[in-house]
């Protein structure tokens, strides 16, 4: 059994859930007995609930620590749950912000959150279920995959002030078909980091990755941007300080529709790059302005304008872009890639060498003032059947 103190000091008992671990779509059946109030409730000091917990048409508070099999905000009435200093909250197996309702969740004051799977929006009815991570200190940890917009929802989450977020697994924005999710990491000392898996911004859905004023995001593994045959991905990166890191590839464009932008002195670092990479994928790549820069620094070294779908690379403004391998523009038969390099100190830069039309189609245009370099040489046209310009 379960007590809940409300502010004005009376209480209500709860009786617990059984145990069970939920699918993004069966959220919903965690309906329980948690009583339905507009009252702040604060939960007294526990050391574990064998049970789950449901903020539903209530406000909760957290400043002590908390344990629940299952946490869902926003069940069937929009629902708020704000873990604050000295709170926090261990979730065994899934925790939700928006089921068929919407879910707020803040976690400021060096609050924590740790679970298994994460779902931010996870239902039709969820249109704008949020997760907001502020502060030193403050952060949110989930061990296995982490789901932004399914089921026709909009999820959100945002890492401002030195906050952090950490997954273990795949972290999905705009997961599903029909669905949007948005992430934002901002501010000098706020990090998202994936340490088990990758990061897909626009899986099925559309999704938006926004780093800025000194924000910074990490994968151990690869960013696919617009991954699916329909998908919208859009990162952007900006501001000197920001930066997006990679330890494998970054796809832009793989079935779906991808743009990344870097401007304003932000930096993005990958093993390699491919922009326009599977059939039917388009990729958009902005390096834009003094400092910003693009970088290929992996085993494989190679970067990608059009591997099999179609890519497009500006660098302008004294952009710059650097690959230790080679630069394919209009890799391979199905391709076609475009670069354009413009403006005064704007670099493309490629070690091995630059192909302009590997297999496929490929534009080179260097105008006022912008460089092209390559100590390996270029090639225009290098396999039979290939166009380059």
């Amino acid at each position: 059994m379960r007590r809940v103190t409300t502010t004005n000091e009376t209480t209500s008992n709860v009786q617990p859930q059984p145990a069970r671990s939920a699918t993004g779509a069966s959220l919903r059946v965690l309906c329980a007995v948690w009583m339905a109030s507009t009252a702040l409730v604060t939960l007294a000091p526990v050391t574990s609930f064998a049970g789950d917990l449901i903020v539903d048409g209530q406000t909760i508070t957290i400043n002590s620590p908390q344990a629940a099999d299952n946490a869902i905000v926003g069940y069937a009435q929009p629902g708020r749950l704000d873990v604050v200093s000295g709170g926090t909250l261990t979730v065994s197996h899934d925790f939700a912000s928006g089921g068929v309702a919407d879910g707020t969740v803040t976690i400021s004051g060096g609050g924590t959150i740790t679970t298994d799977r994460l779902f931010v929006g996870s239902d039709l009815g969820a249109t704008k279920s949020t997760i907001t991570i502020s502060g030193n200190g403050s952060s949110l940890t989930a061990s296995g995959d982490s789901y932004l917009g399914e089921g026709g929802s909009n999820g959100t989450l945002t890492v401002s002030g030195g906050g952090a977020a950490t997954f273990g697994g795949l972290l999905y924005i705009g997961a599903q078909s029909g669905s949007s999710g948005t992430v934002t990491v901002s501010g000098s000392g706020s990090t998202l980091t994936t340490v088990g898996g990758g990061i897909i911004v626009g899986s099925a859905g559309a999704g938006a990755l926004t780093i800025s004023d000194g924000g910074q995001v990490s994968s151990v593994n690869g960013v696919l941007i617009g991954d699916n045959l329909g998908a919208q991905g859009t990162v952007t990166v900006s501001g000197s300080g920001s930066k997006l890191t990679a330890g494998g590839s970054i796809v832009v464009g793989n079935s779906g529709t991808g743009t990344l932008a870097v401007s304003s002195g932000g930096a993005v670092n990958a093993g390699q790059i491919f922009i326009g990479d599977g059939l039917g994928g388009t990729g958009t790549v902005t390096v834009s302005g003094s400092g910003s820069k693009l970088t290929v620094s992996g085993a494989y070294r190679d970067f990608y304008v059009g591997g099999r779908g179609q890519g497009t690379l500006t660098i302008a403004n004294g952009g710059v872009v650097e690959s230790p391998g080679f630069v394919f523009v209009g890799g391979y038969f199905t391709s076609s890639g475009t670069v354009t390099v413009s403006g005064s100190g704007s670099t493309l830069a490629a070690d091995r060498g630059l192909i302009v039309g590997f297999e496929g189609t490929g534009t080179l245009t260097v105008s006022n003032g912008g460089v092209a370099q390559a100590n390996g040489g270029i090639l225009i046209a290098s396999n039979a059947g290939s166009t380059g310009t």
